[in-house]
């Protein structure tokens, strides 16, 4: 009889400490939640800021291009000039 007594304690003190650790998880699991939510929305705000950058730094870089592209065709016609006035001296 003693030893029923025994393993019956043995039992409800396992089960104890099974639901304890459940509600720990359960918990922990919450906490891990909240926390992965507010990572969330910290990366929202980082996406948005650097969204928000990247849309001037687009835009200078066109510009950049086309003020390079406006610089190569002014040479071109710059060569082209000199050298018809070459040909033009040349005529004479």
């Amino acid at each position: 009889m003693d030893l029923q007594i025994f393993l019956i304690i043995l039992i409800v003190l396992l089960a104890i400490a099974i639901i304890a650790v459940g509600v720990y998880l359960v918990l922990v699991l919450r906490e891990l939640r909240l926390t992965l939510i507010r990572v969330n929305d910290i990366l929202e705000a980082a996406d948005k800021v650097f969204t928000s950058l990247s849309s001037p730094l687009i835009g200078i870089s066109t510009a950049f291009g086309a003020f390079t592209q406006g610089v190569k065709l002014f040479q071109k016609l710059k060569g082209i000039s000199s050298s018809s006035d070459k040909e033009d001296e040349e005529d004479e």
